[in-house]
């Protein structure tokens, strides 16, 4: 299933596809995209969970021998 979102911000206008697949068959458009929406909201929180709850971002794991040491890990 492919989603087509757009969205006008000022005098700028984008449009973005996503791709689904999906064992539901025979749903309408705005249930699909309520679903959608679900899906994603939890997804956000739990990412603001990570990044400010977790310091995740502030994390330096990114840096010198720490990518290869959590990978041997």
């Amino acid at each position: 299933m492919e989603i087509q979102a757009t969205r006008v911000m000022l005098n700028t206008t984008t449009t973005s596809s996503w791709y689904y697949i999906s064992s539901q068959n025979g749903l309408n458009a705005m249930r699909y995209n309520t679903m959608i929406r679900n899906h994603w909201s939890i997804e956000n929180q739990l990412r603001w969970h990570l990044e400010v709850t977790f310091r995740e971002d502030a994390s330096r794991v990114r840096t010198k021998n720490a990518p290869i040491n959590l990978n041997i890990l």
